[in-house]
């Protein structure tokens, strides 16, 4: 396939053309379709006075100057075979991918500096629990559609968001894709067309940004369990299973999915990460619906941390929306997350996740 409407080379372009057309449903069928701050959210410890300014979503000392104060920018990308390939998750700072309905995910980017992120899409509507994710982050939330429970939570909590079905200049279509692939996977969002919309909403971009985690000040000092993980086997559904394969080498696990390695096409090359965090949780059904959404449930549960190719049992803990993740051990000890790029993974505490 074309690289969609040019859009490596159109991320790097100040001056940005749009392509109009007609809006999607913003409910899709399965086949398509400042907060309080806990002990989380703590800057690293160290004896050291580390140079550059603090990430506060990766816990490294690397966020440009123009980013400083920023509020992150969240973005929701699908995650369905059909829509591959996917542009722009491996310079996101952390991903959260979890089921939206029929069994397939969907993935919601975070990136602490809305001013340069890359091209990211294709883009696909929102789900209540993913608002419930990015709201200890301060984000500005944008997505293409959304459920009926989705667009509630947005309207009640008076969220800060950008959506394709009302504010299609804020996004980028490729029309190859449209044709190919769907209209629903053909909208992608880019700095210039974020600026756009939020130009037009005439939203607030500053505020602080707690720390997403409590971070080591090395991935050295980062807490490591005595089990091994060099490969890791998260199962969302019979459709989609997620791998991670560590790296010696770099430090980071390497993402797979449908039983292939998970390409960001916009950087052309592979999901790489420091951290992979598995949060087990109660994913069913959504009363009523025919759609075959879930619900799912962010009060507290067990998981896994990895990194280094160890694993940590743990247990967490959010309870409100605004509320960031809380990690313990197995003691009830905080866990320290090591400086670096982060995938969560939410799944049904039935699913049984593996690690070798």
């Amino acid at each position: 396939m074309k690289t969609p409407l040019k859009l490596c080379l159109a991320a790097l372009s100040a001056a940005l053309l749009l392509t109009g057309c007609s809006s999607v449903s913003p409910d899709e069928s399965s086949s398509g379709g400042t907060a309080p701050v806990s002990s989380a959210a703590q800057q690293p410890v160290s004896s050291a006075s580390p140079q550059g300014n603090f990430n506060p979503l990766t816990g490294e000392h690397n966020l440009p100057d123009a980013a400083v104060g920023k509020r992150p920018v969240s973005i929701m990308v699908s995650n369905i075979k059909k829509a591959l390939p996917q542009y722009g998750l491996s310079k996101a700072d952390i991903c959260y991918e979890v089921l939206a309905e029929g069994g397939i995910t969907r993935i919601m980017a975070v990136f602490s500096d809305y001013q340069s992120i890359p091209t990211v899409g294709p883009v696909r509507s929102v789900r209540d629990y993913f608002v419930d994710l990015a709201s200890p982050h301060n984000t500005i939330f944008a997505h293409f559609g959304g459920s009926p429970k989705g667009y509630e939570v947005i309207k009640s909590r008076d969220i800060d968001n950008i959506d394709g079905i009302t504010l299609l200049s804020a996004f980028q279509q490729d029309k190859q894709l449209a044709a190919s692939k769907g209209r629903e996977h053909s909208f992608f969002m880019t700095a210039s067309t974020l600026k756009k919309g939020l130009d037009k909403k005439k939203y607030t971009t500053s505020g602080e940004t707690p720390a997403a985690f409590k971070f080591a000040d090395s991935p050295a000092n980062a807490t490591m369990g005595s089990e091994t993980a060099g490969t890791i086997k998260v199962p969302y559904s019979g459709y989609c299973t997620a791998t991670f394969d560590y790296d010696a080498a770099t430090g980071k696990y390497k993402k797979g999915e449908f039983g292939a390695k998970h390409m960001d096409a916009g950087a052309g090359k592979q999901i790489a990460v420091q951290n992979v965090i598995v949060v087990k949780t109660s994913c069913t059904p959504v009363p009523g619906d025919k759609s075959g959404r879930i619900q799912v449930a962010l009060s507290s549960g067990s998981g896994y941390y990895f990194t280094g190719g160890k694993a940590t049992p743990i247990n967490w803990k959010k309870g409100s929306d605004q509320k960031p993740f809380v990690f313990t051990d197995k003691s009830g000890n905080e866990i320290s997350v090591a400086p670096g790029q982060t995938w969560v993974s939410v799944v049904s505490s039935g699913n049984t996740v593996s690690y070798s």
